[in-house]
């Protein structure tokens, strides 16, 4: 079964809870203990950490379809991160205890469930290669047009896409420094690759 079938299914499950976030509203934070996690139906997520500082650091900006929330869940620790709606945003809630019975209820979701872990795995490792072997334009490149593709409207697929990162955030996002986000960008704009209006970049060339 494709992923995007895997996604399908897990979106559409009859099971767990069906719940809607306000935009600002958090699912969990950081140093939480519980056995719950969340399937994204609508809307985006942002996933974070805080230092003792206070310093917020990005994980992932999380768009429909995603898997958010389990490692924590399925292993008893406390999180790692804070997960907040970035805007109106529906979800399933699901509870680790009631696996047994999701599992009896609808065998597939499980399978399923399993697939998007282990994509979910495969895509830390990747970025954690990207550290190593990209450059800074491929990296912030590719961050960009993934954050584009979630924001994306499909009635305007033509129209460049407006992303409203700082250059702090995209660091967080590309393990750079602020200063060579700042560098990199400008070199991506005169190259053609991004617009920047202001405080905005506008991507267009979506593929990776």
């Amino acid at each position: 079964m494709p992923q995007g079938e895997h996604n399908a299914r897990l979106m559409n499950t009859a099971l767990g809870e069906r719940i809607t976030f306000r935009k600002g509203q958090y699912l969990f934070k950081q140093g939480d203990v519980d056995g719950l996690f969340y399937v994204l139906q609508t809307g985006k997520i942002h996933v974070y950490t805080l230092s003792d500082d206070g310093h917020e650091s990005i994980l992932n900006i999380m768009g429909p379809g995603s898997l958010i929330g389990e490692a924590a869940a399925l292993s008893g620790e406390p999180r790692y991160s804070t997960a907040r709606a970035i805007e109106t945003s529906q979800a399933i809630r699901l509870n680790v205890r009631e696996l047994p019975r999701y599992v009896e209820r609808d065998p597939q979701f499980i399978v399923s469930l399993l697939f998007i872990v282990s994509i979910k795995q495969r895509q830390l490792v990747g970025r954690l290669k990207r550290v190593i072997n990209d450059n800074p334009e491929v990296r912030v490149l590719r961050m960009l047009r993934q954050v584009a593709r979630i924001q994306r409207d499909a009635r305007a697929a033509i129209q460049p896409v407006r992303v409203n990162l700082t250059h702090e955030q995209i660091g967080n996002l590309t393990d750079l420094s602020r200063v060579t986000v700042t560098r990199t960008l400008q070199r991506l704009r005169r190259s053609g690759e991004i617009q920047i209006v202001g405080r905005a970049i506008l991507v267009r060339d979506l593929a990776i």
